[in-house]
C-alpha cells in the first residue's frame, strides 16, 4: 500500500522546530514559584507581567509554575498579582540570551484589607491553558482539544471538533478512527459513562450527535491504565460537557449551502413530524398484519386485504433544495443560596436540517477485474438532528460537589436514491428505487458525585447511570424495472419472481432496535505520602465500573410476487408491470392469482436478543523516585458475559461468551524539567465482539448490492482480541498553552475482528457477500508528532498568530494462517488502518480589532474497508485532503458573524480495488472504482448572539 512522502512533512516539521529553537538562542526566559505566604499552599491563576510591555507574561499553572518563554535580552520589572494578596514588584531582572532566569519560590502575602471572601467554585478546564496543563499532569499518553480551540473554527458538531486531535481521523462524518485503527477499537464515554452506540452493526458512537457548544473539553487517552475501561487500543475518547458556572446566554443561528444541492431539484418522501427526526407513524407496519408470523397458508381473502393494507407510499415530491439551517440556544447560570454553597443549571437546545444530493458512481467487476456493470445513484438526504440538555449542579462547599446530566438526541434521515444499472456495454439494464428513513434517540442520564474528606488526603467519586438507544428503520422500500425481454426498446417493467419472495426487487422491510444499558461506578484516591529517601510512595487508587447492557432486535421482511399467476395468462393485468411507481404498488393493484401478493418472508434469524454484563475492578499506586521519575503501576480485572439468542434454519439458537481478564498496566514518566518530560507506558487491552458481528441476522445492503451475514450464521464463534500496548513519548511545554511533543508506539493483537468478503462472492457481484472472523494476529507500530505554537517568536507581527500541527505515520501488517490460501494479498494491513494522518492549522486571533480567523487542513492514507478473498480484491479508500477555512468578526459586543467555507478543493470520495496488483491507490489510477462521489463545497454563515 502506498503511503504519503512523510519525510517532506518531518523535514519541514523539524526546519520550524530549528527555526523556532534558533530564535530561542537570540532570547531568553524567566520562571518561578508562587507560594502562599501563610498557608505553605501553591498559587495557581496568579497574573505575572512586564507594566512596561503588557504582552509579556504568563500565568501560574497548577503547580504554582510561570514561565515566560521567547524574552528578549535585557533588564525588566515583573508585577505579580492575585486576588487576595498584595501586589509584587520585582525589579532589574536581567534576562541573557539563551538562558533562563530563575527567580526561585516567591512567597505572596494576604491583603489583610482586602475581605476575606470564600469562593466555591472550580477551575476552568476549557481553556487551551487549562488542556495543555491537563495534558502535562496526566498520567496517560494523552492528547485533547478544548472549548477554546473549538470557538476559533467552524466545527458543528464533536464529529468535526475530534478530526483535530492527534492521530484522530473520522469516517463517514461521524465514527471516528485513531493511530489508524478503526472505530471498533475505540471506546468512547460521555462524561463518566459508556455513551451509547445506536449502530445496530458496529461498535460506535455517533460523534455528530453531539453539538460542539456542548463541549467542554474531549481527551483522547492512547495508553491503558487500571482505571481506564479494557476494550480499546487505538485511544479512549472522553467529551466532557458543560459544566454551570458563569451566567450566560446565547443564541446561534446559521445557513449553509452546498454546492450541488442548495436550490437544486431534490427529491423528498416526508411524514409530517420528519421535521423534528422522528417518523409520525405514517412508514408503520400496517395493524392488520400484527396477527401474522407467516403468510402461508392464507386464504385468498385474507391474503388481499393482508396486502391491500399497504399503504402506496412509493411516490415521493421533487422539490428545490433549501440552504441548511442551524440553530442553538444556551442558557447557563449559577446561583447562591444563602448557605454559601452554588447552584448552577445548564440548558441547550441544537437544531439543524441538512441536504445533500451525491451523484455516486459504482463499479462492479468479475473475478479478472473485467467491468461487469455500473451502477449510477442519485442519493438525496434530508437530515434532522435536534439536541437537548438539561444539567444540574450543587456544590455545596469546596469538599462537596454533585451533578444530574441529561442529554437527549433526536435524529431523523430521509434517503431517496434513484440507480441507473448498465451492463458491460453501457446499455440501460435495471432501473432501481430505494425509499429509506431511520431514526437514533439516545437519552442518557447521569447522577455523579465528588467528595473531599476532612482528612484531605481521601477522594471519593461516584456515578450512577442509565442509557437509552433507539433506532427505528420503518418501510424500507425496494423497487426494480428491467428492460421488456419481450419488446427491446420499448418502456421497462417491474419483474419479480414468479411465486417467491423476491424483497430486492420489490419489498418492503421494517426493522427496530432498543437497547438499554444502567451502570454504576465508584473511585477512590487516597493519598499515602509515605517517604523512604527519595522514594515516595504518592497515592492509591482503587475502583469499580459495573454496566449491564440489554438489546432487542426485531425485522420484517415483505416481498410483492406473482403467486398463481403467469403473465399473459387469463386473469392477468397486461398493464400492470408498466406502471410507474408510484402507481404500480396502489392497493388496488394488489390480488392473489390477478395481481400482487405481498408475502411476508419468515425468518427466525430477523430477530435476536441480547445482553452484556461488565464488572471491572481495579487497584494502581503511584510512586515517586526522586522530583522527577514518576511510576504509575495499576491492575484491572474485567469481568464480562456476552450472550445472545435468535433462531437460524427453522431452529433457535443461542450463544453465551464468558470471559474474564487480567489487565496490567504501566505509565512511567520522567521530568527533564519543568517544561518537559519523557513518557514510556505498557498495558493489555481487549476488544469484544459486538452483537451484530456474531448475530446470525442477515441483511441485503442495497447501496453495495451485498448481502452481510453475521458469523454465528455459519456456526463461527469469534474470539475476544487481546491486544499489547506500548508507547514511548517525548513532550516539551514551551510556554502555557503550547506543546511539542513526539511519540511511538507498537502494538500487538491475538485474534483481531475483521470485516470479510466471502470466498463464495468470487468477484461476481450479484452474489457478493460480506461476513466477520477473527485474523490470526496483527502487529502496529508508529509515530505521532504535534506541534502546538503561537508564532510571536518569528516576530511581534505575528504575535496573533498560532500554529497547530499533528501528523502520524502508522506501520501495520495482518498474520494469516499458513494453511489458509483464500486472501487478495498475503500482506496487509488491518481493516481500517491508514498508514498516515495529517491534521493542521493556522490560527489568527486580534481581539482588540475583533477578527478571528482559521486555516485547517486534513489527509488520511489509504484504508482497508473490506478484506478480500482470493478473486476479489481489498476494498480501500483513497486519500483525500480536506481544507476548511473559517472567518469570524465581532460587529459589536454581543453580536459576531462567522463565515465558513468547508472542503474547498472537493475531492471525490473514493473506494478502489488493486486488481493490477501494483500496490497503488489512487483516486485518478488505474484501478476499479467500486464508488466514487464528491461531496460538494459547502459554506456557512452563523450569527452568534450573546444575550447576557
Amino acid at each position: 500500500m502506498n503511503t504519503l512522502r512523510f519525510q517532506k512533512w518531518l523535514t519541514l516539521s523539524a526546519i520550524f522546530l530549528l527555526i523556532s529553537f534558533t530564535s530561542k538562542a537570540q532570547t531568553g526566559s524567566i520562571k518561578g514559584v508562587l507560594l502562599d505566604s501563610t498557608l505553605n499552599e501553591l498559587i495557581y491563576g496568579a497574573i505575572v507581567s512586564v507594566p512596561e510591555n503588557p504582552s509579556i507574561g504568563a500565568q501560574s499553572d497548577f503547580d504554582g509554575i510561570f514561565s515566560i518563554s521567547n524574552v528578549k535580552a535585557g533588564t525588566y520589572n515583573l508585577k505579580i498579582s492575585y486576588v487576595g494578596y498584595k501586589e509584587i514588584l520585582l525589579t532589574d531582572i536581567v534576562v541573557t540570551a539563551g538562558q533562563t532566569t530563575d527567580l526561585g519560590t516567591i512567597t505572596m502575602i494576604v491583603d489583610e484589607e482586602v475581605p476575606v471572601i470564600e469562593i466555591v467554585g472550580e477551575v476552568s478546564t476549557n481553556t487551551e491553558e487549562a488542556v495543555v496543563q491537563e495534558i502535562k499532569e496526566s498520567d496517560n499518553v494523552v492528547s485533547g482539544i478544548s472549548a477554546e480551540q473549538i470557538q476559533k473554527g467552524q466545527d458543528k458538531d464533536a464529529a468535526q471538533v475530534v478530526q483535530r486531535i492527534p492521530g484522530v481521523s473520522v469516517v463517514d462524518n461521524r465514527f471516528i478512527m485513531i493511530r489508524g485503527l478503526n472505530d471498533r477499537y475505540n471506546s468512547v464515554w460521555l462524561n463518566n459513562a459508556t455513551a451509547p452506540s445506536s449502530e445496530t452493526d458496529r461498535k460506535s458512537f455517533s460523534f455528530d450527535m453531539v453539538p460542539s457548544g456542548l463541549i467542554d473539553r474531549i481527551m483522547v487517552y492512547k495508553t491503558p491504565s487500571a482505571d481506564l475501561p479494557g476494550d480499546f487500543a487505538g485511544g479512549f475518547v472522553k467529551i466532557y460537557t458543560v459544566t454551570p458556572k458563569e451566567k450566560v446566554f446565547n443564541v446561534n443561528v446559521g445557513l449553509g449551502y452546498r454546492q450541488g444541492t442548495t436550490f437544486k431539484n431534490f427529491n423528498k418522501d416526508k411524514s409530517p413530524t420528519d421535521w423534528l427526526g422522528f417518523d409520525s407513524g405514517q412508514r408503520a407496519v400496517p395493524t392488520e398484519t400484527a396477527g401474522y408470523t407467516t403468510t402461508s397458508g392464507v386464504s385468498d381473502g385474507d391474503l388481499n386485504a393482508y396486502g391491500q393494507s399497504f399503504k402506496n407510499n412509493w411516490k415521493y415530491n421533487t422539490i428545490k433544495a433549501l440552504p441548511d439551517g442551524r440553530f442553538n440556544m444556551t442558557y447557563i447560570n449559577s446561583f447562591m443560596p444563602k448557605n454559601g454553597a452554588r447552584f448552577g443549571v445548564l440548558a441547550s437546545i441544537n437544531y439543524t436540517n441538512l441536504n445533500t444530493n451525491y451523484n455516486i458512481k459504482r463499479t462492479d467487476t468479475d473475478g479478472s477485474g473485467v467491468k461487469t456493470q455500473l451502477r449510477d445513484d442519485h442519493q438525496y438526504t434530508n437530515e434532522v438532528k435536534a439536541a437537548s440538555m438539561l444539567n444540574f449542579s450543587y456544590i455545596l462547599n469546596d469538599r462537596n460537589k454533585l451533578e444530574l446530566r441529561n442529554f437527549f438526541n433526536q435524529q431523523g434521515r430521509t434517503q431517496i436514491t434513484n440507480r441507473n444499472q448498465y451492463d458491460a456495454s453501457d446499455e440501460l439494464n435495471r432501473v432501481q428505487y430505494a425509499l429509506a428513513y431511520r431514526s437514533r434517540t439516545i437519552y442518557t442520564t447521569q447522577l455523579a458525585g465528588e467528595h473531599k474528606l476532612k482528612n484531605d488526603k481521601t477522594m471519593l467519586d461516584w456515578t450512577l447511570g442509565y442509557g437509552y438507544s433507539r433506532k427505528n428503520e420503518p418501510d424500507l422500500r425496494r423497487a426494480s424495472y428491467y428492460p421488456d425481454p419481450s419488446n427491446p426498446g420499448g418502456p421497462n417493467l417491474i419483474f419479480p419472481a414468479n411465486n417467491a419472495n423476491d424483497l430486492t426487487n420489490g419489498g418492503r422491510l421494517y426493522q427496530k432496535l432498543n437497547e438499554n444499558s444502567i451502570l454504576a461506578t465508584v473511585n477512590i484516591n487516597q493519598k499515602i505520602n509515605k517517604k523512604i529517601g527519595s522514594f515516595e510512595f504518592a497515592e492509591l487508587d482503587a475502583g469499580s465500573y459495573n454496566e449491564y447492557k440489554s438489546r432487542t432486535f426485531r425485522a420484517r421482511a415483505f416481498g410483492y410476487t406473482l403467486q398463481g399467476a403467469s403473465r399473459g395468462g387469463t386473469f392477468w393485468n397486461d398493464t400492470l408491470q408498466y406502471q410507474p411507481i408510484d402507481q404500480v404498488y396502489d392497493p388496488n393493484n394488489v390480488d392473489n392469482g390477478r395481481g400482487w401478493t405481498i408475502l411476508e418472508e419468515s425468518n427466525p434469524t430477523y430477530k435476536y436478543d441480547a445482553s452484556n454484563r461488565l464488572i471491572a475492578l481495579y487497584t494502581s499506586g503511584k510512586f515517586n523516585f526522586g522530583s522527577k521519575i514518576k511510576l504509575i503501576a495499576g491492575l484491572r480485572y474485567e469481568n464480562n458475559l456476552q450472550y445472545i439468542a435468535s433462531g437460524l434454519n427453522g431452529a433457535p439458537i443461542s450463544q453465551e461468551l464468558p470471559t474474564s481478564f487480567l489487565l496490567p498496566s504501566l505509565n512511567l514518566s520522567y521530568n527533564f524539567t519543568e517544561k518537559s518530560l519523557l513518557r514510556l507506558a505498557y498495558g493489555k487491552t481487549l476488544n469484544r465482539p459486538e452483537f451484530r458481528e456474531f448475530a446470525p441476522f442477515y441483511f441485503y445492503d442495497f447501496d453495495f448490492n451485498a448481502v452481510n451475514y453475521g458469523s454465528l450464521y455459519f456456526g463461527k464463534t469469534l474470539k475476544v482480541c487481546q491486544i499489547q500496548n506500548f508507547d514511548l513519548r517525548y513532550e516539551f511545554y514551551p510556554s502555557p498553552g503550547e506543546t511539542v511533543s513526539l511519540a511511538l508506539f507498537y502494538k500487538s493483537f491475538k485474534d483481531p475482528i475483521e470485516q470479510i468478503a466471502l470466498a463464495t462472492s468470487g468477484g461476481a457481484a450479484s452474489a457478493l457477500a460480506y461476513s466477520y472472523t477473527n485474523a490470526l494476529g496483527a502487529y502496529n507500530v508508529g509515530m505521532e508528532l504535534e506541534i502546538k505554537k503561537n508564532l510571536a517568536f518569528v516576530n511581534d507581527n505575528f504575535k496573533n498568530f498560532s500554529l497547530l500541527f499533528n501528523a502520524s505515520l502508522i506501520k501495520s501488517e495482518v498474520s494469516i494462517p499458513k494453511d489458509q490460501s483464500d486472501f487478495w494479498n498475503a500482506k496487509r494491513p488491518q481493516q481500517g488502518q491508514s498508514p498516515y494522518m495529517v491534521n493542521a492549522g493556522l490560527y489568527y486571533e486580534n481581539p482588540d480589532h475583533g477578527w478571528s480567523a482559521s486555516v485547517l487542513y486534513n489527509i488520511f492514507g489509504p484504508r482497508i474497508v473490506i478484506v478480500g478473498n482470493s478473486n476479489y480484491p481489498d476494498v480501500v479508500e483513497t486519500p483525500r485532503s480536506t481544507i476548511d477555512l473559517s472567518v469570524t468578526r465581532q460587529l459589536s459586543k454581543r453580536v459576531a458573524l462567522n463565515l465558513g467555507a468547508n472542503d474547498i478543493l472537493n475531492q471525490s470520495v473514493t473506494w478502489v480495488q488493486d486488481y493490477n496488483r501494483d500496490g497503488k491507490y489512487e483516486r485518478n489510477g488505474e484501478d476499479n472504482k467500486l464508488l466514487t462521489y464528491k461531496k460538494g463545497n459547502y459554506f456557512t454563515a452563523t450569527l452568534r448572539i450573546k444575550l447576557q
